[in-house]
């Protein structure tokens, strides 16, 4: 291994992190909770500092790149809402 325990433990804590934001609508800092990061800001600089934009950046992103792959009807009922 080329990571520290720490690094790794870190690593797949985010994975958790960006696996509940894509698929649930929890709020970042219930995320936070539910992932051990003792305080909302830790989870924030944390990610921030591994993929370069903020927790509701990022999800805001990959909604986007999932609709943009949906097929034109299925834009347009996500519109409608």
């Amino acid at each position: 291994m080329k990571r520290s325990l720490n690094e790794e433990i870190t690593l797949l804590r985010m994975e958790h992190v960006k696996r509940l934001l894509t698929t649930t609508e929890l709020k970042v800092v219930e995320v936070s909770a539910l992932t051990g990061f003792s305080r909302p800001s830790h989870l924030f600089r944390t990610f921030r500092k591994l993929l370069g934009r903020s927790p509701k950046t990022w999800r805001r992103q990959q909604v986007a790149g999932r609709q943009s792959l949906a097929s034109p009807q299925a834009r347009k009922r996500a519109k409608s809402r």
